[in-house]
């Protein structure tokens, strides 16, 4: 692991909430965590990635097992992993990873039945893009949430962000696998709505979903 300067990516990119892909996983060890930061890294073409220490950041290399446990112990503390992304039209925005462990997880997902209203996790493994890094690499981003721009009017540019994240879930579920991905605005442990199972999906919704079926890895759209 490798001391380094800041990147880029300055405090200017990190305002105005986050977009995110939130992977509810199962419990794990340390070194599950850390194949889980290799895959999605790798499937979302993260670099540039620090993390803030004391001693200033550090990057570890994330393509070496030392780097990968370095960056699972500090996610475990409660360290973020900050970096950059190409997003689908190869213009680069600041993305984070963070660890929510023991979380209450009670993300609404696609199904007809409600089992409760909150259920544990082992812990959820996010991967956030801020409005205002998505802003800067030329995403009609607007004022959302806000106003009539937090409504349908926003699906022409989330529904391209949502699919591409949802091509990231399906990579790093191929060789880590999750119970389920959430992708929309602040969905991290979210806690007000209840978890519900199955393959239909309630109307509206306001974030995507990817959920293992026996078939494979089932794609709900957000429609609001």
């Amino acid at each position: 692991m490798r001391r380094t300067r800041p990147g880029p990516t300055g405090e200017r990119h990190w305002r105005g909430g986050f977009y995110e892909l939130v992977l509810l996983m199962d419990g794990g060890d340390e070194e599950r965590l850390g194949e889980g930061v290799k895959a999605l890294a790798a499937a979302a073409g993260l670099s540039g990635a620090t993390i803030v220490t004391a001693a200033g950041p550090v990057a570890p290399d994330l393509t070496t097992h030392e780097g990968q446990r370095l960056a699972a112990v500090a996610l475990a503390q409660g360290r973020q992993l900050r970096g950059r992304v190409l997003l689908p039209d190869a213009r680069e925005s600041a993305c984070g990873v963070l660890l929510l462990r023991d979380a209450e997880d009670a993300v609404e997902a696609p199904g007809a039945e409600q089992v409760g209203a909150v259920a544990r996790a082992g812990h959820s493994l996010v991967l956030f893009l801020p409005l205002a890094g998505l802003a800067s690499a030329g995403v009609d981003v607007g004022g959302f949430p806000f106003g009539d721009e937090s409504g349908g009017e926003s699906l022409a540019w989330r529904r391209p962000l949502d699919e591409w994240l949802a091509r990231i879930g399906r990579v790093v579920h191929a060789s880590v696998p999750f119970r389920r991905a959430v992708i929309g605005f602040d969905v991290a442990g979210d806690d007000e709505l209840p978890v519900v199972t199955g393959r239909s999906a309630p109307a509206p919704r306001d974030r995507a979903f990817l959920v293992p079926e026996p078939d494979g890895l089932v794609y709900v759209a957000a429609d609001v």
